[in-house]
């Protein structure tokens, strides 16, 4: 097995090389000529050790004593990092404080710098000769097979489409199972009904859990539902809470939080909560990853045995577990997953690497299948897995015999693994170095954890993982690395609401998440909250939301850990329980968005943290930041959108290195914004005042911003001067959007009209992404200038169609993919256009369907069709759904959403009749989903619809 050292050895080395380069040629260092000397030693002794562990990295199962020589180098070349970046603060503040000028300190400062270096330097002699003592690993550079190992991986990688939707379609071998369980589910039985899922990991008791739990989405037998991961150390709270926020029918509030909820640590209050909600409910409840007895029959408790046909879908790897979740043994179901077949392994081998068409597969490939089935053992998690390697590695004439002869055989040197652990170990002995530590720091979120995408490439980029190659954008680097892990099955891609094809962020599998967690745990890459006990601590992951019980320790004071060369702090849960920030010096990484109970007062230190690259806070008592902040002079990302801080400190001008700021809602920025030309991100800035509009004139400056979020809150009653306001939001955005602009958020507030953007405003040229959001306002036609948008990929915007032209704006961009379009009553006809068009929203909520595809070449590209509308009277019910769909030749999926406010029970059963016949006589057969809202849930209860 190859060693997870290899990668993160390389993660430490590769970044320390480029800034012991940047020591010794840069002139603000001023290092004096026996400085420099040792500091090109310290380098070149480095720079040897590259070659070796890339040679490392071909070697499936180093030796113990080799591993462990590499994590010496590795220790050594974080601690050397450590110190170059504590010298480096040093000087700056040296110079700053006029020390540099005291020739005796200067001395001083040249001696201890010496004799660190030579400390440094000699532990990594000392590990040298060890290496060569005892013949450790051959020197000298890679062979020609090494040099071939693609070291960094590719800059530009796009998401395999088959991998985007996959969930969508029926996965091999689950018809069966998911139409007896359903059966099983809908029955007439009154009482409550259990029904377990049992198997191993990665045969796909997640999937047949999902697909039974959509299919009873569709129909209207339940008063309310959830779906919720439990998984093998459990925090009761959060499994409760977790449920309680899908089934209480109350609204979020803005910052995320359901009002009425039980706050932290009150589990008997949300125990009686939740009772008393679903006490008289028919409710559908699906546990997915139940470990142990204990857990069940805690979170049990909160779950009434009514009368009312409710059921529990449970999925569990232990079938003591699966029998424990039993009400009446004599009825409810033990479902046992089997592997699948051979016929089943190759279908969904197929699948992958060919899209399902047989006959596009080579006859050399036949003999593959025999060994796929006895590697994978039918786990369909590991046939997928393995197919995504083998489809990107051959793909050329003659390859499926190269996969027998080498890659197959490579697997047969894991004898003591087996399945989808074997698999996993050769995906990741595939992975290129830099992405091999992207894929370990999975393992500091929790398990079926979402993690949103530009946070964690961000992550990515502040630990120093993405490798830059000359004036490429390292973001763009670390995306490609997101994609490539994607179409390796590794991660899962999270994909919008709105449908749009760009990922949002990802899941972890259970069965790969275990795979990272061991791996990073084996050579002390990240450290979790269950294992502090270490020496050195370089990452830590804090999971709070377990601990319901025992003290709140708010520093570590009584534990003998050191924290100080932590370089990345992860928290979930109760803030109170997280050290206090004064124990760590060397932090790259703070994110805080998960901590709950978090105040300002918990960062008041935060400007010691001199090295952080990124800061992310969540919470809603979180309302200012100190003015310390201004000290982080690293500062790349400053991510405050869950918090409740509207203003910057003065000091927030000398971030000269943020490259993305994002608030809820900014009401003000200091002066000095021009000089964070770093910028790329910027928003959501309120425009409400003189000094706003102002500070629009300076973002014109910002010459690397790419996405700007701005929030129009004049209203035109109340402002004398708003003519003048206008003219100059016009003049400064036209000047902005003249730029690099990729992005723009333009929202409205409540009553604040846009109506002077439609003829006087002026799209940036490359602009690929805009959404214009509002409450209640439509623009009087389609801005015209939006037709010079010819790079538009994504729209959402709100639109009175009153004109033929205003569709046609809009139909004619030529390389827009996705549109989400609210309009008012007005009818729509979609002629011909949007010819590259993949996910069409049409929102009329304010008024009944009226959206007709009248020609054939209407959308011609069109996968995905969401539809929002009123229904407004039985007439319509009766009249149906029938908007001529049969001429979207590529339609695959429909998404329904009914208001039915006023609607009775039979018009709203007779609109869905005529959905699901409308999608039906559709040749593609395309997979429908049904939503309602203002739908009365005693209504839903009555017999005669049950």
């Amino acid at each position: 097995m190859e060693s997870l050292i290899v990668s993160a050895s390389m993660g430490a080395i590769n970044p320390l090389l480029s800034k012991l380069s940047r020591l010794i040629t840069e002139e603000h260092a001023k290092l004096k000529d026996r400085e420099r000397k040792e500091v090109i030693f310290l380098k070149e002794e480095l720079g040897c050790m590259v070659g070796l562990f890339r040679g490392s990295a071909m070697v499936e199962d180093p030796d113990v004593q080799v591993k462990e020589w590499m994590r010496q180098v590795r220790e050594v070349a974080y601690d050397t990092e450590d110190w170059l970046d504590l010298f480096l603060h040093h000087q700056l503040k040296r110079e700053q404080n006029f020390l540099g000028r005291l020739s005796h300190k200067a001395r001083s400062r040249s001696k201890r710098l010496v004799e660190q270096i030579r400390q440094l330097r000699d532990r990594l002699v000392a590990a040298s000769e060890r290496r060569t003592r005892y013949k450790l690993v051959d020197g000298g550079m890679p062979s020609a097979s090494e040099a071939a190992v693609d070291v960094f991986g590719a800059s530009s990688v796009a998401i395999d489409p088959r991998l985007l939707h996959r969930e969508e379609a029926a996965p091999v071998a689950i018809d069966g199972p998911k139409t007896e369980l359903v059966k099983l589910l809908v029955d007439d039985e009154r009482h409550l009904r259990v029904v377990s899922i049992v198997g191993m990991a990665g045969i796909g008791k997640t999937t047949l859990a999902k697909q039974v739990y959509r299919s009873m989405m569709m129909r209207k037998r339940f008063n309310c539902q959830a779906f919720v991961y439990v998984g093998q150390s459990p925090s009761v709270r959060a499994v409760l809470m977790d449920i309680l926020r899908q089934v209480l029918p109350q609204t979020q509030e803005e910052g995320g939080r359901s009002s009425g909820m039980p706050g932290s640590g009150e589990i008997q209050q949300a125990i009686a909560q939740l009772r008393d909600f679903l006490q008289d409910k028919r409710y559908l409840i699906v546990f997915d990853d139940v470990w142990s007895t204990s857990a069940w029959k805690a979170i049990n408790c909160g779950l009434p045995a009514n009368s009312a046909g409710s059921r529990i879908v449970a999925t569990t790897r232990n079938h003591d577990v699966a029998k424990s979740c039993s009400n009446y043994p004599d009825d409810d179901v033990i479902h046992v997953m089997e592997p699948l077949d051979e016929s089943d392994s190759k279908k969904l081998f197929h699948s992958r690497i060919f899209g399902s068409e047989e006959e596009k597969c080579p006859e050399d490939c036949s003999p593959v299948h025999v060994n796929v089935l006895q590697i994978c053992g039918g786990l369909p998690w590991a046939i997928l897995v393995l197919a995504s390697l083998l489809a990107r590695k051959y793909v050329e004439p003659g390859g499926w015999n190269m996969v027998n002869r080498s890659t197959l055989a490579r697997l047969e040197q894991y004898p003591p693994l087996k399945g989808l652990r074997k698999v996993l170990h050769m995906s990741y002995a595939d992975l290129p170095l830099p992405m091999k530590s992207c894929l370990l720091y999975l393992s500091i979120f929790p398990k079926n954890y979402t993690i949103n995408k530009d946070r964690l490439i961000w992550r990515w980029v502040a630990e120093g993982f993405i490798p830059s190659k000359g004036e490429e954008n390292t973001f763009e680097m670390g995306r490609s690395y997101f994609n490539e892990l994607i179409n390796r099955s590794l991660i899962q891609p999270v994909l919008a609401d709105d449908g749009d094809d760009e990922p949002t962020g990802c899941t972890v599998h259970a069965a790969v998440h275990d795979f990272v967690v061991s791996l990073s745990s084996e050579e002390n890459f990240v450290t979790l909250d269950e294992s502090m006990q270490r020496d050195v601590i370089r990452r830590l992951s804090l999971n709070y939301a377990k601990q319901e019980d025992g003290p709140l320790a708010s520093d570590m004071g009584d534990v003998k850990i050191n924290l100080s060369k932590v370089r990345s702090l992860t928290v979930f849960g109760f803030a109170q329980r997280m050290p206090h920030l004064a124990n760590f010096l060397l932090l790259r990484v703070l994110d805080l968005e998960d901590a709950e109970k978090l105040e300002s007062k918990n960062i008041e230190d935060i400007g010691r943290l001199f090295n952080l690259r990124y800061l992310g806070l969540g919470g809603d008592h979180v309302t200012e930041l100190p003015d310390s902040i201004g000290e982080l002079e690293s500062l790349e990302t400053l991510e405050v959108r869950r918090t409740n801080v509207s203003r910057l400190p003065p000091t927030a001008s000398r971030l000269r290195k943020l490259a993305r700021l994002l608030t809820k809602l900014l009401d003000d920025i200091p002066d000095g914004l021009e000089k964070m030309q770093a910028l790329q991100e910027l928003s959501m800035i309120n425009v409400n005042s003189r000094r706003s509009l102002d500070l629009m004139a300076e973002l014109v400056k910002l010459r690397q911003l790419r996405a700007l979020g701005l929030k129009w809150c004049f209203r035109d009653e109340l402002h004398s001067e708003i003519q003048t306001y206008r003219s100059d939001f016009v003049s400064s955005l036209n000047k902005i959007t003249s730029s690099s602009l990729e992005s723009l958020f333009l929202h409205s507030g409540d009553a604040c009209s846009l109506d002077f953007l439609t003829e006087a405003w002026v799209p940036p040229r490359l602009l690929q992404k805009l959404v214009v959001k509002s409450l209640n306002y439509y623009f009087p036609a389609t801005p015209v200038h939006i037709a010079s948008c010819t790079n538009l990929t994504y729209l959402e915007i709100a639109i009175n169609l009153s004109r033929e032209e205003d569709l046609s704006i809009i139909a004619n961009l030529p390389e827009l993919t996705t549109l989400k379009l609210f309009a008012k009553e007005n009818p729509i006809i979609i002629r011909h256009g949007f010819l590259c068009l993949k996910v069409f929203w049409f929102d009329c909520r304010g008024c009944g369907l009226n959206l007709v595809f009248k020609e054939a070449a209407a959308m011609p590209q069109l996968r995905k069709l969401h539809v929002s509308f009123k229904l407004l009277a039985q007439h319509q019910a009766q009249q149906g759904f029938d908007f001529d769909l049969h001429n979207l030749y590529a339609l695959k999926q429909v998404h329904a959403n009914i208001d039915c406010d006023g609607a009775s029970v039979s018009d709203v059963v007779s609109m869905e009749d005529a959905i699901r016949k409308s999608v039906s006589m559709h040749p593609n057969k395309p997979a429908l989903e049904l939503s309602k809202d203002n739908y009365i849930e005693e209504k839903v209860a009555t017999d005669e619809n049950i």
